[in-house]
């Protein structure tokens, strides 16, 4: 009988703090980058009334937001192999030169100091059009800015969207979130 009693109010208390405590550092661990003004929420809009760009030269297409063609100064913008939408979202084509997705990701990393206070938040792998692709979250020390890029690898070349924190093009809005519907909305119809 004393044994179980010792386990009761001794051993058992313990146990369940620990457990309490093992919880709790997982939570915070598995806990996505905070970025400025917006969620991290996956949830799916109704893109229906969004504009259809296509690509007849790469073969792809995506949907954006049709205010972006209603507000002087924000509209799709296309130069080159660049596609520029509002202040802050950049979808760029750029030949692989060989290099394997992770391989042009880790170059991509590379480019980051972080003796300037840039950080890496998080790396990882998301489908995009069906396609395994990464996506890089980080922070640009020397300016404080949150900013995403996913990358995806199709035919030799490489399909980068970026997005940076900073003043939108259309107030109200937040660049990298309108990023991350368009991403979800790319396919390759070739």
């Amino acid at each position: 009988m004393k044994a179980g009693k010792i386990f009761l109010n001794l051993i058992a208390p313990v146990l369940l703090i620990g457990i309490i405590v093992i919880v709790l550092i997982g939570s915070f661990q598995n806990k996505a980058p905070v970025q400025e003004g917006s969620s991290f929420s996956e949830t799916q809009i109704d893109t229906s009334e969004w504009i259809t760009y296509r690509n007849e030269e790469y073969g792809f297409e995506f949907k954006y937001p049709k205010i972006y063609e209603e507000v002087k100064g924000c509209m799709l913008r296309k130069k080159g192999d660049k596609i520029f939408l509002g202040n802050r979202i950049l979808i760029e084509i750029i030949e692989s030169q060989g290099l394997t997705l992770e391989e042009y990701v880790d170059k991509f990393i590379q480019t980051f100091d972080p003796e300037l206070g840039d950080t890496i938040e998080f790396k990882k792998r998301s489908a995009i059009a069906g396609i395994s692709g990464i996506i890089v979250g980080y922070r640009i020390g020397h300016i404080g800015r949150y900013g995403e890029t996913a990358f995806l690898l199709w035919g030799g070349k490489v399909y980068k969207f970026s997005s940076l924190a900073g003043i939108p093009c259309i107030q109200g809005t937040i660049e990298i979130a309108t990023l991350r519907q368009i991403i979800s909305t790319f396919k390759f119809y070739k």
